[in-house]
């Protein structure tokens, strides 16, 4: 009852008060927006883009602190188990982190709206771009690698002086590895036609 009788006086006063203001300044009362946005979801963007950028300040400072772990753990294997641990999730929930504006994206062209429509967003890659560019990069990697022991399987069998075991290491070395650069050749082919394909 009390509770009932306490906001029914707040509520007067306050109709009292517009009264007096409403005669004083003419019939409006004017409330200004302390707030940059205009709408609701420019506010959610904003915080989001905020709470992203801080998200992504923790992420690599606990890198740094999973580094420091691996570097004073001295061959402990808790420690190192422990660093490696904190690293791996650093690192996918800084991936998360990044990689957030372009989920955002492909969700809103599934749903097929352009209601939200902030700057991050327009600029984030798609899924599909960034799975093709991480792609193209291990597949350049891999070649890489694959030429490099092609190289290292040649210097051994060469340098191998006659000794069997160290001829057929240095051989199998360089038929492995021409091995994956047919892979990889073969790989990055099947990425371009991919690509051709669904666009």
């Amino acid at each position: 009852m009390k509770k009932i009788l306490f906001t029914l006086i707040i509520f007067a006063g306050l109709f009292v008060f517009l009264q007096v203001v409403n005669a004083q300044g003419g019939g409006t009362v004017e409330f200004k927006n302390p707030l940059s946005v205009t709408s609701v979801e420019e506010l959610v963007v904003n915080v989001l883009g905020f709470l992203q950028k801080i998200i992504a300040l923790i992420a690599i400072l606990m890198i740094v602190v999973a580094g420091i772990g691996y570097m004073v753990s001295f061959g402990n294997e808790q420690s190192m188990e422990k660093a490696k641990k904190m690293l791996v999730a650093a690192v996918v929930g800084l991936a998360l982190v990044l990689a957030a504006p372009s989920f955002v994206k492909e969700i809103l062209a599934i749903l097929k709206t352009n209601s939200l429509n902030p700057g991050d967003i327009n600029k984030a890659l798609t899924i599909q771009q960034i799975l093709l560019n991480i792609l193209k990069f291990l597949l350049s990697f891999a070649g890489i690698l694959a030429v490099v022991n092609m190289v290292l399987g040649g210097q051994k069998y060469m340098t191998s002086g006659g000794d069997e075991e160290a001829m057929k290491n240095g051989k199998k070395t360089f038929i492995y590895s021409l091995i994956g650069v047919i892979i990889v050749a073969g790989s990055l082919v099947l990425v371009k036609v991919a690509v051709d394909m669904f666009k």
